[in-house]
């Protein structure tokens, strides 16, 4: 029951959150009635937050971290805007930055170790889930960089100018030359 509370709450609270914040956070480059694309990322931020302590932590800390997940994800993508990284689907600051916060998260929150719950190991729990977010960190960065240095090099990495002009989907997908 409360598994299904917490990422069903999380998620919400987040998107509605990034829905009021994010327009004063990452200005969009023209007036926009409805950033579809930032509270559908706020609402996967919400649950990506969630997914690693949803059985662990209580119904009001969900929805505090669904708060606090939906800022993590507009400071991300005003981060990446600032160091002018393309992620035009915002993947990374979904699932990269609200992930590593759901992971730190879980040393605060979780009821039976956290922190806010006065447990003597709870300094350990921290120090374990930061240990862990550098693992998935190294990993996925490691392999990342092997497929990213090798599409480069096979001259794989970026369409064409036409072709980015015309679009991936035509490119991909779209009739054949003759």
């Amino acid at each position: 029951e409360k598994i299904i509370m917490n990422t069903i709450i999380c998620p919400s609270i987040c998107g509605i959150v990034t829905f009021f914040i994010k327009p004063h956070i990452v200005p969009a480059p023209m007036p926009v009635r409805f950033d579809f694309q930032g509270i559908t990322n706020g609402i996967l931020a919400g649950l990506v937050t969630i997914t690693a302590g949803c059985d662990i932590v209580e119904t009001w800390a969900a929805f505090l971290m669904g708060i606090l997940g939906s800022i993590v994800y507009c400071l991300s993508c005003r981060l990446m805007d600032a160091m002018q990284i393309d992620d035009p689907l915002e993947a990374s600051q979904v699932h990269g930055f609200c992930g590593i916060w759901g992971c730190v998260a879980i040393a605060f929150f979780s009821k039976d170790l956290g922190i806010f719950y006065g447990h003597e190991k709870s300094g350990e729990l921290l120090g374990k889930q930061l240990l862990g977010c550098l693992c998935i960190i190294a990993w996925s960065g490691g392999f990342s960089f092997i497929f990213f240095f090798l599409a480069h090099k096979m001259n794989k990495f970026r369409l064409s100018d036409k072709d980015e002009l015309i679009g991936g989907d035509l490119h991909y997908f779209g009739p054949l030359e003759c």
